[in-house]
């Protein structure tokens, strides 16, 4: 084994680093080819999380919207039954905290695509 140029040596060719060991082995046009296969591979990863982070924005978006809509309703049912503005002050956690939530959510979803 010590012998052979350009081989790795112990346990390397099992690492990561053994696909470029193996990309090297054959003429040119082989060696183009698996890295045209390999960029396809990521591209098609590549697409399918930018698939995936679009229905994620789509479920929080229609999320809020009918909690927005739920709270609406409330309110509106609320003063049409005659509560005073003190019992619609009880009222006020119902949104202050899933509006917290959300602002939470969303900064931190913004530092993990920040440290990315």
């Amino acid at each position: 084994m010590g012998s052979d140029v350009g081989t790795p040596r112990g346990g390397l060719a099992r690492s990561s680093s053994g696909v470029w060991w193996n990309l090297g082995d054959g003429d040119a046009s082989e060696v183009e080819r698996r890295l045209r296969g390999i960029a396809e591979e990521e591209a098609a990863v590549r697409a399918r999380m930018e698939r995936r982070h679009t229905v994620r924005r789509r479920i929080a978006v229609t999320s809020m919207s009918l909690e927005v809509v739920a709270v609406v309703y409330g309110l509106w049912k609320a003063t049409r039954r005659g509560f005073s503005c003190c019992k619609l002050k009880l009222l006020l956690p119902a949104v202050a905290i899933p509006a917290m939530a959300t602002l939470v959510l969303a900064a931190f979803a913004r530092f993990r695509r920040s440290c990315m």
